[in-house]
């Protein structure tokens, strides 16, 4: 084969044993979001997102930190998915108190707030599923850095009364970290709420109270 040949046939055909390069496809970063309201709501509002959000990425389940609010360590253990009991074994392994049910890895926050702070970004870190972090109790600097390295953040007003007002309350303190703050209503009875927090169902109306979320995550 001439010179010239051989640099024609270079143009089209790829050398043998050379795979063609194909673009760049970079891997799907987890979102994470905070949650943030009174123990009850907060409580039955973080697995109903982790929920949604694992369900809105086709993923097994999803992880769920919490801070200041019961987050059921002490219920039924449900059969772990296995992408999720690993997650939870790695997590332990780490030093964090971490558990698996069904699509949710738990992890219990330490009660000192730059501890708590400290111990959601190293989970968040090491997840690659999406992230709940559920948060009660005042404030603080960690806290805030913390909120500041979110996608987004989800203020739970409660059901009745004054909750509206003050969860615009709670959101215009958040104005000025760079991530959106979103109103939700959670509207979910006792039982849903018993499924949801066991990670076993996700009520269609609670899903649509965290729609914003869902969407601005999305």
């Amino acid at each position: 084969m001439s010179e010239l040949a051989a640099r024609l046939r270079d143009l089209f055909v790829a050398p043998a044993g050379t795979a063609p390069a194909g673009p760049a496809v970079a891997p799907r970063v987890p979102p994470s979001v905070a949650v943030l309201g009174r123990p009850a709501d907060v409580s039955a509002a973080a697995p109903v997102l982790a929920l949604a959000l694992a369900r809105q990425r086709g993923d097994a389940g999803a992880l769920v930190c919490t801070w200041g609010a019961p987050d059921s360590a002490s219920g039924p253990r449900l059969p772990a998915r296995a992408a999720v009991r690993r997650l939870a074994d790695r997590l332990a392994a780490e030093g964090l108190a971490a558990r698996a049910t069904g699509p949710l890895a738990l992890v219990t926050l330490p009660a000192d707030p730059a501890a708590a702070a400290a111990a959601a970004v190293r989970a968040a870190a090491a997840s690659p599923l999406p992230v709940v972090i559920a948060l009660c109790g005042a404030r603080t600097g960690a806290l805030d850095r913390l909120l500041a390295e979110q996608d987004a953040i989800a203020v739970i007003a409660p059901p009745r009364g004054e909750g509206e007002t003050l969860a615009r309350l709670a959101c215009s303190g958040l104005a000025g970290l760079p991530v959106p703050a979103l109103t939700c209503r959670l509207r979910i009875n006792r039982l849903s709420r018993a499924l949801a927090c066991a990670g076993l169902a996700m009520p269609a109306a609670a899903r649509e109270s965290v729609a914003p979320v869902l969407e601005a995550v999305s």
